[in-house]
């Protein structure tokens, strides 16, 4: 049994029925793997292409309008438990990329894995 109080000002505590429905459905709509008691909010966007692998852990919280692109040619994403992403942070994967469990990432954050090839011009 936990002695502390949940925190009704706290973004995991806010939103009720409706926010867990809405976390849910991101999972099942976006998400290979994921765990228990996550939650997502609304304004967050996800771009996957068709090959894309996004796993996510338990509870997690993705902030509003956090964003991620996962694009060609082999794009995998993995985050660990207890992570939380902040507002407006932009994810973007081409290949492989991990978030390790017990993470915060604060607000307005970009992280890319992108590897921009340029050929020595002789």
């Amino acid at each position: 049994m936990c002695k502390y109080k949940a925190d009704k000002a706290s973004y995991r505590n806010r939103g009720g029925l409706v926010q867990k429905i809405i976390s849910w459905m991101y999972q099942k709509l976006y998400f290979n793997k994921y765990g228990y008691d996550n939650v997502i909010k609304k304004t967050a966007e996800f771009c996957l292409t068709d090959n894309a692998i996004l796993e996510i852990g338990s509870n997690c919280t993705i902030q509003d309008y956090a964003f991620f692109q996962l694009t060609k040619p082999k794009p995998h994403l993995t985050i660990g438990d207890n992570v939380t992403i902040g507002r407006h942070n932009m994810i973007t994967v081409k290949s492989r990329m991990s978030i390790g469990s017990n993470t915060i990432i604060g607000g307005y954050v970009q992280i890319i894995d992108h590897n921009h090839q340029f050929k020595k011009v002789p």
